[in-house]
């Protein structure tokens, strides 16, 4: 071993010369061919333990063995684990270059899915398995959001557990702070909820955590509200309200509440009874203008009408309320009296189809409207008190996800998943790690983003990819781990299809990065491999580990 690491550190620092070079007189393998003319410099062509004619350096590597427990492929071959004491490090170290091979994929504030961004070898489950084991007193696991429900006849906003629809509690309590027939809802951009109150002409503010009563964010009658229905903060920030009394769609400003102006005055373009409202993805203002049985559309800056972007009775429109545009860009309408959902193209507001025909599921009345964090669609079946969910790609009915009357829902309007979608107590807008229960926020680097989930918005790497969207993120050469995973080229050098560094045996090398004799040696060889790395890497296989 000493006499190979010291041809090794010799072989280092020399270089290859082409057959013929005047000065390739050098014998790195110390056998009597210099090297410029022998065809397996890095090892004594004279050895030839078998007899067959052929130096041990260019012996084929032997087949691999068999799939099985005494396998010595991979990274984690046996020998290297049983040193888990001193190995473990080293895999641990080598895992954050690594850091996953799952990518959380998200749509706004809500999680959508896991996504495996590649597949992990079986035979390094074992590893894997380490990680969970660290991990698992960490108490660091998403949660599911919750669904939030206006309770008309009860007075009440009531909250649901978002995954599975079982009642959780009234989040905000029958009248609270003077809350009277509550119609739609909305979270701000400071976190809290914002709820219409109908009867009393105002729009009531709630801490987004505790469900407690702030204010009176828009007092009563301000700015000639009457009978406020649908709110939506729009892209500058500032809260519209749909006054269904007057038909006009009132501005306010959305850190103080004092009102702005009458976006849509009274009646423009039509508007007769407006009650739902939505920005749509090109940034226009879409409303429910429910006593002329059309969707009118308005310019998103200046308030003024376009066009009744879905004409009087369109597809059978009959009392439209919610709106919502799918995932797909499409526009969903509830259509009150019809008992149905329509869906209408959102870019042309040509009928598509009823993605929920007439009473589906049970269907009495439907009203608000929302996609979940699970791709579905849930309606709110005001005349049967219940929540239902629906395929979100094909409106086939699911389940009563909320069953009628439980928590004593009654005539459920407007709807809406919370916005505290890690369940600590922060909402979504003040937390510095929305999406991980950390209710101390602690931040200890002072970067604006908590602990236990730091950076994930940021780009550690500098390459121009944010973390939570590079499946490399300590990588600046990768936003993908590739062929060979994060921290490796995927350099192919013999055109095989194969990336150098991810080939088994890696290309170039015989018997893998944890062949045999390494990690049980791996304090006095690991520096013989690095130093020999370059030269073994260029020349034809003539070491076998």
């Amino acid at each position: 071993m000493l006499a190979w690491l010291a041809d090794v550190n010799a072989a280092a620092g020399a270089e290859i010369f082409a057959p013929g070079d005047p000065i390739g007189g050098i014998k790195v393998d110390g056998d009597s061919i210099p090297d410029c003319d022998d065809q397996c410099a890095d090892a004594d062509d004279t050895l030839d333990a078998d007899g067959n004619g052929t130096p041990d350096g260019l012996e084929p590597p032997p087949p691999p063995p068999p799939p099985g427990p005494q396998s010595t492929g991979g990274c984690c071959a046996p020998g290297v684990f049983p040193m888990v004491g001193f190995v473990l490090p080293f895999v641990l170290v080598g895992w954050k270059r690594r850091p996953t091979n799952r990518r959380i994929t998200w749509r706004g504030n809500h999680m959508i899915a896991k996504t495996p961004t590649s597949a992990m070898p079986s035979k390094c489950a074992l590893a894997w398995a380490a990680l969970l084991v660290l991990s698992a007193g960490s108490g660091v696991t998403a949660q599911p959001v919750r669904l939030l429900v206006s309770s008309a006849a009860t007075d009440s906003v009531l909250r649901y557990n978002g995954a599975t629809g079982a009642f959780s509690d009234a989040f905000v309590e029958a009248g609270g702070g003077g809350l009277n027939n509550p119609e739609g809802l909305v979270f701000g951009p400071d976190g809290n909820l914002y709820v219409s109150s109908l009867v009393t002409d105002s729009v009531l503010r709630y801490n987004g955590a505790t469900g407690a009563f702030i204010d009176a964010f828009v007092p009563a009658d301000s700015g000639g509200l009457d009978g406020p229905f649908g709110l939506v903060f729009g892209p500058d920030g500032n809260l519209y309200v749909s006054s269904v009394n007057n038909d006009s769609i009132l501005r306010y400003n959305g850190a103080t509440g004092a009102p702005i102006d009458a976006f849509v005055p009274a009646a423009s373009g039509g508007l007769d009874g407006p009650e739902g409202l939505v920005f749509g993805p090109e940034g226009n203002l879409y409303v429910s203008s429910i006593n002329t049985d059309s969707v009118l559309r308005y310019n998103g800056a200046t308030g003024a009408p376009i066009d009744a972007f879905v004409p009087a009775g369109g597809g059978g429109l009959n009392g439209p309320v919610g709106l919502v545009f799918g995932p797909e860009g499409n526009l969903y309408v509830s259509s009150f009296n019809t008992g149905s959902i329509l869906r209408y193209n959102g870019a042309t507001g040509a009928f598509i189809d009823a993605f929920v025909p007439a009473a589906a599921g049970g269907l009495l009345g439907p009203w608000g409207l929302v996609f979940g964090p699970d791709g579905n669609l849930y309606v709110s079946s005001v005349n049967s008190d219940s929540i239902l969910r629906y395929n979100g790609a094909t409106g086939a009915f699911i389940d009563a996800f909320v069953p009628a009357a439980a928590g004593g829902l009654d005539g459920p309007t407007f709807l809406i998943f919370d916005n505290d979608g890690d369940l600590d107590g922060v909402p979504d807008a003040a937390d510095n790690c929305p999406f991980v229960p950390n209710t101390d926020q602690t931040d200890g680097d002072g970067d604006g983003v908590g602990d236990v989930c730091d950076n994930a918005a940021f780009d550690n790497d500098g390459d121009g990819t944010a973390n939570d969207a590079d499946g490399c993120p300590t990588d600046p050469a990768k936003a993908d781990p590739g062929q060979c995973g994060c921290g490796n080229p995927d350099t192919d050098t013999d055109g095989d299809g194969v990336g150098d560094a991810c080939a088994s045996p890696p290309d170039g090398q015989a018997g893998g990065c944890c062949a045999p004799g390494v990690f049980p040696t791996v304090g006095f060889f690991t520096p013989a491999v690095l130093i020999g790395w370059r030269l073994r890497r260029r020349r034809r296989q003539c070491l076998s580990w």
